[in-house]
């Protein structure tokens, strides 16, 4: 592997490491019980400051070109009976 390449390697997986750790993430949910079914909705929020995040556990030719998505949110109803 030659220096410039192991140089510009470092600098992104260097940079990954710092996008992790200023990801907010943020869940909440709540139950209720009707009837005879339980209802729980939830809100997932995550990326909220729109960084770039590359995980560590992705092979090296997805996590080097194939960034994860920006801001995203997941709100959803659950039933159980």
């Amino acid at each position: 592997m030659s220096a410039y390449f192991s140089s510009k390697l470092t600098k992104r997986l260097n940079a990954a490491f710092t996008a992790t750790l200023l990801v907010f993430c943020l869940l909440g949910t709540h139950t209720e019980r009707i009837g005879k079914v339980n209802w729980t909705g939830y809100l997932i929020l995550k990326n909220l400051l729109n960084e770039e995040i590359r995980y560590a556990t992705s092979p090296m030719a997805v996590r080097l070109y194939a960034p994860q998505p920006g801001r995203n949110f997941m709100l959803g109803l659950r039933a159980t009976f």
